[in-house]
């Protein structure tokens, strides 16, 4: 073997071993079932993996699918090969060398067998004590192949494996099945057959019971009694009765035959003489097998009469479950001694209750325990000391329990809600005619939503607690009263459980109050504390009598329009609801720009302007407001201020401003829709060629001058300022004194007050037209939208002066115009939206509440409401009564119950 140069030896190879364990070499095999081709056992001896190619091919070849050979590559298959010589080839290799194994096998057509049982035969009746022979001779193969035997039973599981056998079955109908194979397995098809096995017949036995060893006696008839049975129960058994006057003699007399399968038989003896005569019984089961016995004792015939039968039975104390029994005593012509066999069952001829139990008494008393309302039938035999009996007295009896008389009850309340437990009310007692002790039983119902009351199983006495009970709920109570046998039942009226209202809690706002906001009007409202006693859910709804619907939670914020709120919190628990109430006042803010200053009020090109404004609130608290400066309507700087309480000191805003152009400037300061204005006049510097009265006769101008400088060389500019602030201190002096004044009148009324529990509330004007005029100065007012319908209607009506000039009308309608514009008097245009005010006839400050339009009332009309109106409530119904004079004593009356009431 030549070397591997330059690298490792190669090894020597040694070829493998090819062994094919089937088919075997010349054998033959049937076309019904595949080949197995396995050559598994080939070996390696270098224990390298192998490789495995199959030729299988028909040999001589035959034209049709036969002409090419069949190539496999497994270790292991099988294949079907149609009828023919084949010659099989199978390669090992193991990737280097190769061995190979060549056989020749012969397929043949295989026939099945035929299955066929020559014994038994189809419906043999067999016992179970006898062996069954088994044979499947006649069973043949057409190709003379040898056969195998399998034998089945359908209660017995396989049989035998032999041609034929012996064996016991149990006891059925067998279903018996034989199949045959060859010595290619081939399968014959089943035949089967079916047998019966049954019990063997058994000789039936019979034993006769009276006459027995006690020597009985009779007169006229005698009961003989026995017993037979028969090991085949489904046999059915005669009885045939003799006698004879010696004990095993065969020379017998028949008494009766044929009997059907009883145990008794009344035998007639009247007909025979006085003495002895034994009994002998024989039993026939229809199989030809007989039982045979003869009676212990005899019959001794004696002629005796039988008593005298009973006739009529009473019971006593019918309610009573074990009863007594009481007859007419029933006499012997014999004089013979009676007793009397009672006999009582649920069906005819029944004893199960009571059987053949024996007195001597014409008395018996029910030892059992009996039913009420139930049919019993009753036998008495009379029967002598020689057992001569009468004729059976039979009746039949019903106990009768009489039911308890029912009760009267009431379920109370009778109009309950989910807070009170419901009691079931027993008013008169249930009596029970038979005197017997009575038991309660009480059952709740409830009505479904199907309209149905049901029970509710798990209430067991006469109380329902309130947790089971629910609004709109409808329950009944039955009652059952039952004396241990016999039920009364009668039912409640029935009850629905009402609903609770729920109850409305207003926790904030408690009170009336008066809230000033000039931005918001906001109100934060609580319902919190409103609740439903029936554990409800509820709703809410606040509503304002100007706001309308406000919001639906518990909790609410609602920014509020000016005017006094009627707000209406309502809860509902869908089906009932409840309302509470209280009023809140939210005035308008009214912002009134005061003292508006320049300085200066001329200037020339260029010089800075100082422009000053005082700002007070009139009205509600505001919030955060923008001020506005502008210049010829042109903005030129803003500021804010912060909230400015109500009727606060003023506040001071400072802006400057400079022009490069002579000219007449407006100058504007505007806080929301309240807005101040006034002129300004520049001139030209003495740079600029313009014409300027400043500054005096040998001077070059202000420029790089101090202010001082400035405000020393202008003495008519000190003058002014002097005077301006002359005016500021006198305008801050009375309004001092004003507000002292109003004070004042406060706490008159409130110490004067005097209706009940009336609570003051002072409620001010939409604004002060008077303090807002200032002569000069072109003041617009913002629109107001507040008014009081109910003030309107119960306020005193005033007659309006007709000596109004005409530059002090001052119209309050949406729209603000200047005061100098104002008409001299009103036409019927105007009706609702102006008012001519008397300055002189009233005070010399004054609200007025305008008219609103559509009201019928005349046109001179006017409600004045003087600086300090008073709001006092009514101590009946709680409602507000505004006063709008100031006369005193004033007596007021209430708009919503009419209640007077005296003010000082």
């Amino acid at each position: 073997m030549p070397g591997n140069i330059g690298g490792a030896p190669t090894r020597s190879n040694t070829p493998p071993n090819a062994v094919v364990t089937s088919p075997q070499n010349g054998g033959s095999y049937p076309d019904s079932r595949g080949i197995l081709f396995d050559a598994s056992q080939s070996t390696d001896p270098d224990g390298d993996p192998l490789s495995y190619t199959w030729t299988i091919m028909m040999f001589p070849p035959q034209p049709g699918p036969n002409m090419f050979p069949i190539i496999r590559y497994s270790a292991t298959f099988t294949e079907s090969l149609d009828v023919g010589s084949w010659m099989v080839t199978v390669d090992v290799n193991d990737s280097i060398d190769s061995a190979s194994q060549l056989i020749q096998i012969s397929v043949i057509h295989n026939n099945p067998p035929t299955a066929v049982i020559a014994n038994p035969t189809a419906g043999d009746i067999f016992t179970s004590i006898e062996e069954i022979s088994f044979s499947a001779a006649g069973s043949a193969d057409p190709d003379g192949d040898g056969l195998a035997y399998h034998w089945e039973s359908s209660l017995g599981g396989n049989l035998s494996e032999s041609e034929s056998f012996s064996t016991l079955l149990e006891v059925g109908t067998h279903t018996i099945k034989l199949y045959v194979q060859d010595i290619y397995e081939t399968k014959s098809d089943i035949q089967e057959i079916e047998i019966t096995v049954r019990i063997p017949n058994y000789q039936p036995t019979i034993f006769i019971t009276a006459p027995d060893s006690s020597n009985p006696r009779t007169g006229e008839d005698f009961l003989i009694e026995w017993t037979a049975t028969d090991a085949n129960i489904n046999d059915m058994l005669t009885i045939d009765i003799y006698y004879n006057t010696v004990k095993g003699n065969a020379d017998n007399h028949l008494i009766a035959t044929g009997l059907p399968d009883i145990e008794s038989y009344l035998w007639d003896c009247s007909d025979l003489e006085n003495g002895k005569y034994y009994v002998y019984g024989v039993a026939t089961d229809g199989e030809q097998a007989e039982g045979t016995s003869w009676s212990a004792g005899f019959v001794h015939v004696h002629k005796n009469y039988s008593p005298t039968p009973v006739t009529e039975v009473n019971i006593e104390d019918d309610h009573d479950l074990s009863p007594t029994l009481i007859w007419e005593e029933s006499t012997d012509p014999n004089e013979d001694s009676i007793s009397y066999i009672i006999n009582i069952g649920t069906t005819q001829r029944g004893k199960e209750i009571v059987n053949g139990e024996m007195t001597s008494k014409n008395r018996y008393r029910v030892s059992s325990q009996l039913e009420y309302n139930r049919t019993y039938y009753l036998e008495i035999t009379t029967r002598d000391n020689w057992n001569m009996n009468s004729t059976i007295f039979e009746t039949t009896f019903i106990l009768v329990n009489k039911a308890p008389l029912l009760p009267e009850i009431i379920i109370n309340p009778q109009s309950p809600t989910s807070t009170t437990t419901l009691h079931c009310i027993i008013t008169k007692e249930a009596v029970d005619p038979d005197g017997d002790e009575l038991d309660y039983t009480y059952r709740w119902h409830r009505m479904t939503p199907g309209g149905f009351f049901e029970e509710e199983t798990d209430i067991f006495d006469e109380i329902v607690p309130t947790s089971r009970l629910r609004a709109g709920d409808m329950w009944k109570c039955t009652v059952e009263v039952s004396d241990g046998h016999t039920m009364s039942v009668i039912s409640s009226p029935v009850v629905t459980v009402e609903n609770i209202r729920p109850v409305a809690v207003i926790a904030s706002p408690k009170t009336i109050e008066e809230i000033y906001s000039t931005v918001s009007g906001s109100v934060e409202f609580s319902a919190k504390g409103s609740f439903d006693d029936d554990g409800d859910e509820i709703d809410f709804l606040w509503e304002s009598n100007l706001d309308g619907t406000l919001g639906n939670e518990e909790t609410i914020s609602f920014r509020l329009r000016s005017g006094v709120h009627q707000i209406t919190l309502s809860v509902s628990d869908g089906e009932d609801l409840d309302t509470a109430r209280i009023t809140v006042i939210v005035e308008p803010q009214t912002i009134v720009i005061k003292d508006l200053f320049v300085s200066p009020a001329s200037a020339r090109s260029g010089e800075k302007i100082i422009v000053y404004a005082s700002i007070r609130n009139t009205g509600g608290d505001a919030g955060k407001l923008l001020v506005e400066f502008l210049v010829n309507n042109n903005p030129v700087s803003t500021d804010t201020i912060d909230a400015i309480p109500h009727d606060s000191t003023r506040e001071s805003k400072r802006f400057e401003w400079a022009s490069s152009t002579p000219g007449v400037f407006k100058m504007t300061i505007r806080v929301g829709e309240a807005f101040t204005e006034t002129t300004v006049r520049v001139t030209g510097s003495q740079t600029d060629g313009g014409v300027s009265s400043l500054p005096s006769s040998g001077e070059t101008g202000d420029s790089g001058k101090g202010l001082w400088d400035q405000i020393s060389g202008r003495p008519w500019l000190i003058l002014v300022i002097i005077g301006l602030l002359g005016v500021i201190v006198i305008f801050g002096l009375l309004a001092y004194k004003e507000n002292k004044l109003k004070k004042k009148r406060i706490t008159r009324d409130k110490k004067n007050l005097r209706s009940g529990r009336a609570e003051y509330s002072p409620i001010q004007g939409l604004y002060d037209p008077v303090q807002n005029y200032m002569p000069g100065m072109q003041t617009y007012l913002p629109p107001t939208p507040f008014f009081d319908e109910r003030i309107f209607e119960s306020a005193r009506l005033l007659p309006v002066p007709t000596n109004i000039p005409p530059e002090k009308v001052i119209d309050i309608s949406g729209s603000p115009n200047n005061v100098a514009n104002q008409p001299a008097s009103p036409s019927l245009d105007d009706y609702g939206k102006r008012i001519d005010v008397d300055m002189e006839g009233l005070k010399s400050e004054l609200n007025a509440i305008p008219i609103p339009a559509g009201k019928q009332a005349p046109l001179e009309t006017l409600i004045p409401v003087t600086d300090e109106t008073l709001m006092v409530e009514c101590y009946k119904c709680g409602g507000d009564i505004p006063v709008t004079s100031d006369d005193r004593p004033l007596i007021v009356v209430c708009p919503g119950c009419g209640t007077e009431g005296e003010l000082n």
